[in-house]
């Protein structure tokens, strides 16, 4: 597993329990308090991480100290507001306090990544598709490709559509490592892809599935999407609309969000603050993706330890619309 896995997983970890943590703040203050506590916590065991047993919590302190509350002081002083609102004010933190949880672990995560890059001559960013020259610009194909981060649920995703485990998955840190692709219905194909960022040799085999699809799924874990996640749903958006261009076809390569796993949001929240995080997280990428064309769902859900059906239906009428419409 890459180191920067890892770091998110503390993180992803850390979200679900720091929400609990900063919704039971009811001090004004304590908010923040809370937050400088749990992001000390996160820079010490992500920088374990990178730099080794030997990383002191000494050194974390310092480090947080400078990288990471002040990309989220307005979010912050929102919350601090909110503990003020009885009974629904204290429920909306817990939305917003998972996404600037994760927002502070990826800034950590970010400067031990970009210090590795620097003490590294060799090292190169993770994801540079525009660096990826593709001579001709034909149409779209019609093809459906699934995108996103290692175990974010892609292949569970595609599987659970074809109704049957064509792509393989396991609890293996990136069981896919190439492009593969099945027969959909409709003339149509499913195609999963390897996991970007974590392994930077992938991301031009993607970004080359990409370019020829006619509807791109962004598969994310859960919750709201890291900065380098956005970063990737922006790129998409622009090369799309580049690609239609070049190729004469305007509007024909779309793009949507699948927020997977919606199932583990339903042992930490109440149904409140997951519709309100829900509504973060169209936020988020409203610039990119309209609101109607982000859809939540759980590919692969358990409950008990057994394995339950998909839950995909608005995934699978999203699709449907979209294959109906090229009729």
């Amino acid at each position: 597993m890459s180191k920067q896995y890892l770091a998110r997983e503390w993180v992803n970890n850390y979200a679900i329990t720091g929400t609990g943590i900063v919704v039971a703040a009811i001090v004004p203050g304590a908010t923040s308090a809370a937050l400088m506590a749990i992001e000390a916590t996160m820079c010490f065991h992500i920088g374990r991480i990178y730099r080794g047993v030997d990383f002191s919590m000494k050194e974390a302190a310092a480090i947080a100290a400078s990288v990471g509350l002040a990309a989220v002081a307005g979010q912050i002083i929102a919350l601090e507001a909110l503990t003020l609102v009885p009974w629904a004010g204290w429920a909306a933190k817990g939305a917003i306090a998972g996404g600037i949880i994760k927002t502070l672990g990826e800034a950590i995560i970010g400067y031990y990544e970009n210090k590795d890059v620097r003490l590294s001559p060799t090292s190169t960013a993770t994801f540079k598709p525009q660096t990826i020259e593709i001579v001709e610009i034909k149409p779209p194909n019609q093809v459906i490709t699934f995108v996103g981060t290692t175990s974010a649920g892609k292949s569970s995703t595609a599987n659970a559509l074809l109704g049957y485990e064509a792509f393989p998955i396991g609890a293996e840190h990136g069981t896919t490592t190439k492009v593969n692709q099945k027969e959909y219905i409709k003339g149509y194909s499913l195609r999963d892809t390897p996991g970007l960022m974590d392994d930077p040799n992938f991301n031009e085999v993607v970004w080359e599935a990409i370019q020829d699809s006619e509807l791109v799924i962004y598969v994310t874990g859960g919750g709201q999407l890291y900065r380098q996640e956005l970063e990737i749903v922006q790129r998409i958006h622009s090369s799309q609309i580049q690609w239609d261009k070049d190729s004469q076809t305007i509007g024909h390569r779309q793009l949507a969000l699948y927020v997977n796993r919606v199932d583990v949001k339903q042992f930490t929240m109440d149904s409140q603050t997951i519709q309100q995080e829900a509504n973060l997280i169209r936020n988020q990428v409203s610039q990119w993706i309209p609101s109607y064309k982000v859809v939540f769902g759980a590919s692969s859900p358990i409950s008990k330890g057994i394995r339950q059906s998909p839950r995909i239906e608005a995934l699978e009428s999203l699709i449907n619309s979209h294959i109906n419409s090229r009729k």
